[in-house]
């Protein structure tokens, strides 16, 4: 096909030595095994690596055939949190080596304030923003109970909610 002939062309140019996927896409069912025939290590990050309740049925069609195929390929897995990792390795017969958690990052410049010109400090508020999908199974409800912890102390912060779900 026109694609995988312009990704070989890639591969023989750039000529990598890993490839990295921070986000899942059909695209690697294609790419995956034209990158493993040159020796070329994957890495996949798997944002929901078990199917939760929250998930409808075709996402959980669609999220197996993406483990399936970052297992078969992948040299390492990287998940956001400890949380599935051994359910995961024993589900899938995937050694727990191989999985490597790189956690969400902690936010730390939550600025409230900033200087005018004249330089008196002026009071902003501290926007947090959620951007993803909206399901139960990302902590939505636990968002929202820390919010308002949060807000009693702070009358200063607004909390955005931005993505798609049930929710």
């Amino acid at each position: 096909s026109p694609l995988q002939k312009e990704i070989r062309e890639i591969l023989k140019k750039v000529q990598p030595d890993i490839v990295y996927y921070p986000m899942g896409s059909l695209l690697e069912t294609i790419l995956d095994p034209e990158i493993k025939k040159r020796g070329i290590k994957i890495i996949h990050t798997i944002h929901v690596p078990i199917n939760t309740a929250e998930l409808n049925p075709l996402r959980k069609i669609r999220n197996n055939y993406y483990i399936k195929n970052n297992i078969k390929y992948s040299d390492q897995l990287i998940f956001l949190s400890e949380l599935y990792k051994e359910e995961f390795a024993k589900k899938f017969n995937f050694s727990l080596q191989k999985i490597k958690i790189v956690p969400h990052a902690m936010f730390s410049d939550y600025a409230s304030s900033q200087k005018t010109e004249a330089g008196v400090k002026k009071e902003n508020p501290t926007k947090i923003l959620f951007f993803g999908r909206i399901d139960k199974y990302k902590g939505i409800d636990i968002l929202f109970k820390a919010f308002e912890k949060a807000h009693v102390t702070n009358k200063n912060l607004k909390l955005y909610l931005y993505g798609n779900g049930p929710l």
